[in-house]
């Protein structure tokens, strides 16, 4: 495995994502000034709609098509690109009047002050990310990484300018929000698919192959209510006994949080196709270089959401107006939630690899129970607070359960006890930084904070891969002597 060429595949995604990310952030001065918090509220409660639905209309095949395009033996790309084209657009059709059939009946019954618009926009989002999904997958699967990078950061700038235009000119409501749904089609409209044609052309697919690729990745199924249920369900207690206003903070420390997830999304785009890829030719199959690899994608998420339970707050004092500032007290252990997360999506792949699907819903089960319980015990009693650690301690659950499991059946893990060494640093200087009050001195305290965050960064690399650090401290060495 070239270590190398995914993590430089991986900036390159990242970077993209990073620049769209960048783009929503800059806009927040704008449209929290434009919008009220029940804007927010409302908007982020569609979105879960939509995230459910994209979910349920993928039902796992996005997997299934990444193992089976490089299943040689067994498959034709040809055949796998035509049936997964027809997939998408069928199914994100189909999800998307689910969907907006959904929104409508749980608007009605809730009486939930939204614009009739937005039952569009959430149709309109659904088809766009499941279609937008697949055209992402068979970019990554022929290693067009590049074209996908300018096509992320065309689709970031477009809806960025469009919320913008839509609350200054149009609609100041939660209209303005949801249109960032167009990002997905301008990805589609961008990246190499299929056409008209291809949408009826006969494919040399038995139904015998045809329910083996759909078996594979269906198991994924259940992580659609389980995803919904953690991911989303804190939205819908905070809604229930806190109502829209602090639903609309508390979604806007989420959004910072979640900044961590462009790495997640990043790492996984190339991870992905790149083990498919070693487990389907022995001859390239290397376990070390896998588990040395796996122990550097967690460890950078770790250090990513270090950075972003260190600094939210700064983030959110710069940039947010004056009404969203209690949005910082949600980010750190929103941030530590989503990194259980991630370190899950890069052991639970594995399970599709080995042909495990069916452990998932049993797993995703016993999360969403725990999110479930945890929502409906701490929220009522400490509002927001109580959703944000909900959502950690299921994530967690989550991770440890597909740990658990994933040591038995995959033949290489990431080095733990050193990633448990990191993590236990990093959680202790976020809380001794955390519990500071530097408001006579924000700007001299910001800079101590992030020399010491440098640093300790610095330390955890050097722990979790010596020799990297080595050659990248002599590279560094030789630069200065020159």
């Amino acid at each position: 495995m070239n270590v190398g060429l995914i993590f430089s595949s991986a900036a390159q995604l990242t970077f993209a994502t990073i620049i769209v990310r960048s783009l929503s952030f800059l806009s927040f001065p704008i449209l929290t000034r434009l919008l009220k918090p029940e804007a927010y509220g409302v908007a982020s409660l569609a979105t879960t709609f939509v995230g459910i639905f994209v979910i349920i209309g993928l039902s796992g095949q996005d997997a299934s098509y990444v193992k089976c395009y490089f299943d040689k033996e067994n498959y034709q790309q040809t055949d796998v690109d035509s049936f997964y084209y027809r997939y998408a657009v069928f199914a994100g059709l189909a999800a998307a009047g689910l969907a907006m059939a959904a929104w409508l009946i749980y608007v009605g019954q809730q009486n939930i002050q939204a614009s009739s618009w937005v039952a569009l926009f959430v149709g309109i989002g659904v088809v766009g990310g499941i279609v937008s999904t697949f055209c992402q997958a068979r970019a990554r699967l022929i290693g067009l990484y590049r074209r996908m990078t300018w096509t992320l950061i065309a689709s970031g700038v477009l809806s960025t300018l469009a919320c913008i235009y839509v609350a200054m000119n149009w609609q100041p409501n939660e209209l303005a929000l949801m249109t960032a749904v167009i990002s997905s089609w301008v990805i589609v409209v961008l990246l190499p698919q299929g056409t008209v044609r291809t949408l009826f052309r006969k494919s040399s697919l038995s139904t015998a192959q045809v329910r083996r690729m759909v078996k594979i990745g269906l198991p994924l199924l259940a992580t659609a209510p389980g995803y919904w249920v953690i991911s989303s369900s804190d939205r819908w207690f905070v809604a229930a006994y806190s109502g829209a206003y602090e639903l609309g903070i508390y979604s806007v420390g989420l959004t910072v949080a979640m900044m961590g997830q462009m790495v997640t999304s990043a790492l996984c785009n190339v991870w992905y196709p790149a083990v498919s890829k070693q487990m389907h030719d022995p001859t390239m199959l290397d376990h070390k270089k896998l588990a040395l690899t796996q122990t550097l994608i967690c460890w950078l998420l770790m250090a990513t959401y270090f950075l972003i339970s260190l600094f939210g707050a700064d983030v959110i004092k710069l940039l947010a107006s004056s009404k969203f500032q209690g949005a910082a007290h949600y980010i750190p252990v929103l941030s530590m939630g989503l990194c259980f997360y991630g370190i899950n999506q890069f052991q639970g792949f594995g399970f599709t690899m080995m042909g495990k699907n069916h452990l998932i819903p049993a797993i995703w089960g016993v999360a969403m129970a725990v999110s479930l319980c945890a929502n409906w015990i701490l929220v009522p009693i400490f509002g927001a607070n109580g959703a944000a650690f909900s959502q950690m301690i299921s994530y967690l659950v989550l991770a440890l359960l597909t740990r658990h499991f994933a040591k038995k059946y995959m033949p290489f893990e990431p080095d733990w006890p050193r990633l448990g060494i990191v993590l236990a640093l990093f959680m202790l200087t976020c809380a001794i930084f955390l519990s500071v009050d530097a408001t006579g001195a924000y700007w001299m305290f910001l800079i101590i904070k992030s020399t010491v965050a440098l640093l300790i960064i610095s330390l955890t690399l050097l722990l979790i891969y010596p020799a990297g650090a080595k050659v990248a401290i002599e590279r560094a060495a030789a630069a200065l002597a020159r």
